[in-house]
């Protein structure tokens, strides 16, 4: 009996310390997986660490780049030299500085220290805005003329004398005098662009020369023959006036 007891609890602290050392291998096995998964951990941190050291390094090398970009550009666009040209600037043809205005320029480039190049570009927007305010006054200066012309077509039209009914007589009369006595084409010309050669009170001096020329009382040579008028006469008769 007190054999079977023995080999009993032998049994039992055998099976105790086998119990013991499962729990002591779990708890190795568990410490150890802790340990891997704070070393991978430790090593994901590291890496975000470097990714973040990198990022802010890239960052400041970028801001570093644009500030002497900045510095740069500012060496370009301020500076003022010892006097400005405008050599560069390219004008349009006929078109001068004008050295007033160009003078004026030069003291506000100054003050504000405007470099050359600064100077240049504001230079030729100026060229340029001048140049389209130019050419808008020379299309409205068209306009008011064409307007004016049109205005003398419809007064010629509507005169009572020559205009109506009267028209295409009084202009086939008024061209023999206009032929005679306006064979400059520059003349001409300046009649035409200013609306003269259709103006109402034109016409009807044109008319009445060429009704005397029509009645054989001019002599359109210049050389009058009795009692024959020169075109002298007719155009300027101030002119041959005794009391003059």
């Amino acid at each position: 009996m007190t054999m079977e007891a023995t080999n009993t609890n032998t049994g039992a602290g055998v099976e105790a310390q086998g119990n013991i050392e499962g729990q002591q291998n779990q708890e190795t096995t568990s410490l150890g997986g802790a340990q891997i998964q704070e070393g991978q951990e430790g090593q994901e941190d590291k890496k975000q660490e470097d990714q973040d050291d990198k990022q802010q390094e890239q960052e400041e090398q970028e801001k570093q780049e644009g500030q002497e970009d900045k510095q740069q550009e500012n060496k370009e666009l301020f500076g003022k030299p010892e006097s400005y040209d405008y050599k560069e600037v390219k004008l349009p043809e006929n078109m001068k500085l004008d050295e007033t205005m160009t003078g004026k320029f030069n003291e506000y480039a100054t003050k504000l220290n405007l470099s050359q190049k600064s100077a240049n570009e504001l230079m030729a927007m100026a060229v340029e805005l001048t140049e389209q305010t130019q050419q808008q006054t020379v299309e409205a200066m068209g306009k008011l003329q064409e307007a004016k012309c049109l205005e003398y077509k419809q007064l010629l039209n509507s005169d009572k004398e020559v205009g109506g009914a009267n028209l295409k007589e009084s202009i086939a009369t008024a061209n023999l005098a206009y032929d005679a006595f306006f064979k400059d084409e520059e003349l001409r010309t300046i009649l035409a662009e200013g609306g003269l050669n259709v103006h109402p009170k034109f016409i009807k001096a044109l008319k009445a020369i060429g009704s005397q020329m029509k009645n054989d009382t001019i002599h359109t040579s210049g050389n009058p023959a009795g009692d024959e008028k020169s075109r002298e006469d007719i155009l300027y008769p101030s002119m041959n006036d005794s009391n003059v």
